[in-house]
C-alpha cells in the first residue's frame, strides 16, 4: 500500500466530521450569550476579574472561529467518497487538531471564567 492509492472514507471520519461541526456551531451561536451572564455576574458584584477572565469576557464571539474552521472540515470529508491514503492523513489531522485547538480553548474559557467565581465563594 503506498501514499497514492485511492480507498473509501471511513464512515466514523464522516461521522466525527460531522458531529464536530455540529457542535462547534451550536456552541459558538449560544456561548455569546452566556459570556454575557457571567460578564454581567461580575458586574453586579462589583468585582474586577482577572487579565485571563476578563479576556474571555472581551471576545464573546471568538467561539465562531471553531465552527469557522469545522464547517469546511465537514463539507471537505463529505465532499470525498474516495480520496488517496495521503489525502485520508490529512483529514484526520485536521479534525483532530481543531477538536484539541476547540477542547484546550473551552477549557482555558471555563477555567478562567469558573476559578474566580470558586474563589468569591470561598471568601463568602
Amino acid at each position: 500500500m503506498n501514499e497514492g492509492d485511492v480507498v473509501d472514507r471511513p464512515r466514523g471520519l464522516l461521522v466525527f466530521a460531522t458531529i464536530l461541526a455540529v457542535t462547534t456551531t451550536w456552541l459558538g451561536i449560544r456561548l455569546p450569550a452566556g459570556i454575557a451572564s457571567y460578564r454581567e455576574i461580575f458586574a453586579s458584584l462589583g468585582v474586577l476579574p482577572p487579565p485571563l477572565t476578563r479576556a474571555v469576557l472581551a471576545i464573546p464571539y471568538a467561539w465562531l472561529i471553531f465552527m469557522a474552521l469545522a464547517v469546511p472540515l465537514l463539507v471537505w470529508v463529505s465532499s470525498k467518497p474516495r480520496v488517496t491514503r495521503r489525502e485520508l492523513g490529512r483529514m484526520k489531522f485536521a479534525l483532530r487538531a481543531v477538536l484539541i485547538f476547540t477542547l484546550l480553548a473551552y477549557g482555558l474559557a471555563a477555567v478562567a471564567i469558573y476559578l474566580p467565581i470558586m474563589k468569591m465563594r470561598a471568601a463568602v
